[in-house]
């Protein structure tokens, strides 16, 4: 970690959140360039190796004059509302994946961030994995017949509140996994993909004591991309946890990556941390120091295609 006088303060909120304390606090204590200004939990107290940077709510994380940056560890109803925020505050923003519910409340917070201009990243670490980024190296894209992609696990019956199933909140299993599945076929082909079918199923909202239609509990699709290479996907709360990637060219040879979203294959030799490498990327580029990798418009593309498989999976128009 680098001296705070020299590194750039990024505030949290929701640092209540699974995914905040599993990965990315440990990511900005490890991370050079950066440090914790100031941390919030609207939804239960924060962890004693953060307390000392506990503040009262977001709003007091976003005024903090150490704050510099923001990491939205909220659920993704929330996002568009304290994205514009901190860009109103002139903070740089790493938001959670997905950057929001749809399309077009991601295109609406990139607009704000640049009218304010301020970076505005997604925080999808799977680009920043090791062998990820080996797996991109060597393919070709006009090789590949397939792309097999899923992430599944269980959402227990002690989890009935919890948010991924609420619709208000952008709930479902293709928002909250879909970037893992469609990822790579994205990062070759671009999202401009057919839609060849796509199916789902659902928990009710009756059953789950919410308001609104119910969100997937599961969703399969078949794409296709121009050169007609077949990008099937799965995501499911309700399967048995796997995450798994598997390409196959057309001689028939396959290359499977699988956990942790496809990043730090167990005795891959020189596997980093792809939290850590995100949090300083994202550091430089608040910094001036290197570009953010992926703009904010090509997340907004991204989720535009997971916003075409979900009309199609619930038959709804254009």
């Amino acid at each position: 970690m680098t001296d705070t006088a020299d590194s750039v303060g990024i505030g949290v909120l929701g640092g209540g959140a699974f995914i905040a304390n599993a990965a990315v606090l440990p990511a900005i204590r490890a991370a050079r360039g950066v440090h914790l200004s100031a941390i919030a939990s609207r939804s239960g107290g924060i962890a004693d190796a953060w307390a000392d940077r506990a503040v009262a709510d977001y709003d007091d994380v976003l005024a903090d004059p150490d704050t510099d940056a923001v990491y939205l560890a909220l659920p993704n109803g929330l996002h568009r509302a304290w994205a514009e925020r901190a860009a109103e505050h002139g903070l740089a923003v790493l938001c959670e994946k997905p950057l929001a519910p749809s399309a077009d409340d991601a295109e609406a917070m990139a607009a704000a961030c640049d009218r304010h201009g301020v970076l505005l990243a997604e925080a999808w670490m799977t680009p920043f994995g090791t062998s990820w980024r080996r797996l991109i190296a060597c393919l070709d894209p006009t090789q590949i017949r397939e792309i097999d992609a899923r992430f599944t696990f269980r959402i227990g019956p002690d989890q009935d509140r919890n948010y991924r199933w609420d619709p208000t909140q952008g709930g479902g299993a293709l928002l909250d996994v879909g970037i893992y599945t469609t990822g790579l076929a994205v990062e070759l082909f671009g999202p401009d993909l057919e839609i060849v079918e796509a199916t789902g199923g659902t928990r009710t909202a009756d059953d789950l004591d919410l308001t609104g239609p119910a969100v997937d509990a599961w969703t399969r699709a078949t794409l296709r991309t121009a050169t007609g290479a077949t990008i099937r996907i799965w995501c499911s709360f309700v399967d048995d946890e796997a995450q798994t990637l598997r390409v196959t060219d057309h001689s028939g040879r396959s290359i499977e990556l699988t956990g942790t979203a496809f990043t730090q294959q167990a005795g891959a030799p020189g596997e980093a941390d792809p939290y850590q490498d995100m949090i300083e990327a994202f550091g430089d580029a608040v910094a001036g120091r290197a570009p953010w990798p992926r703009t904010a418009a090509r997340a907004v593309a991204h989720l535009g295609l997971l916003d075409r498989i979900a009309r199609r999976r619930d038959r709804r128009p254009a």
